[in-house]
């Protein structure tokens, strides 16, 4: 069964100076709010659950909840409101992270270009909501995919300005095994 703890772990990198919890007290209600955000989250937790306890460990269809992400996130980006939200921003992240750890590195790469776009049209990292926990984010699978994939970073602090620094790998804790990734 897939539980809070397998939706939000706790990531000091991504709590902040306060070490509240973030993940569960803040970007969880929020996750709550929108069916596509609920779906990449959904995607992303039950691959890395079924990674740790094998296929068919749980009543979710991988391929069904990675084609509801994409099919809402389409639609976020035909809409003049939602398609700059942090909701849509926050659906990409999860949807990348997904594809650079059991995907295909291209769409991890495709993902992560348009999230730069999205976030350049909202006016940069500082923009984003929830108190800087989704500039955090992004940061943190930024470091910790490109590594995986052997991509250079995205959101480099030239074009990206952000008082917050690309956090250090976690490679255990984003769900990736050093020796299963290679870099090209």
């Amino acid at each position: 069964m897939i539980d809070l703890d397998n939706l939000a772990h706790d990531n000091p990198d991504l709590d902040g100076p306060y070490g509240q919890s973030l993940l569960r007290s803040r970007w969880f209600p929020f996750v709550l709010t929108d069916a596509t955000l609920l779906h990449s989250v959904m995607l992303l937790a039950a691959s890395h659950y079924e990674a740790e306890h094998g296929s068919n460990s749980h009543g979710f269809d991988i391929f069904a909840l990675r084609s509801m992400a994409i099919s809402g996130m389409n639609e976020h980006l035909l809409s003049p409101v939602s398609s700059l939200s942090d909701e849509l921003v926050g659906a990409i992240l999860h949807v990348a992270a997904y594809e650079a750890l059991f995907g295909d590195r291209d769409a991890f790469a495709m993902h992560m270009n348009g999230l730069r776009k999205i976030v350049q049209l909202r006016g940069g990292l500082s923009t984003l909501g929830l108190d800087g926990l989704l500039e955090r984010m992004i940061l943190w699978v930024d470091a910790n995919a490109c590594f995986a994939t052997g991509f250079d970073i995205f959101f480099n602090k030239n074009d990206f300005p952000t008082h917050v620094n690309h956090p250090p790998l976690n490679l255990a804790l984003f769900g990736a095994r050093r020796d299963s990734h290679s870099r090209p």
